[in-house]
């Protein structure tokens, strides 16, 4: 089986997983590399940020 074969049978699951994964992975990288100092919490940005994402998505529909 080729691995594309594998990934259009499995795309249920493996899109989720993609996005969650990078989403994590960008999440590290900003904790770990900040662009500019703190004002805000960490905990209480990615809250704000995965709200206003959640307010535009629905917003399109």
């Amino acid at each position: 089986m080729r691995w594309n074969d594998w990934i259009l049978g499995n795309a249920l699951p493996v899109r989720p997983d993609f996005f969650f994964s990078l989403f994590a992975l960008m999440a590290l990288w900003a904790i770990l590399s900040p662009r500019r100092a703190l004002t805000v919490p960490k905990g209480l940005h990615c809250v704000d940020k995965l709200t206003e994402l959640a307010i535009m998505r629905l917003k399109q529909h």
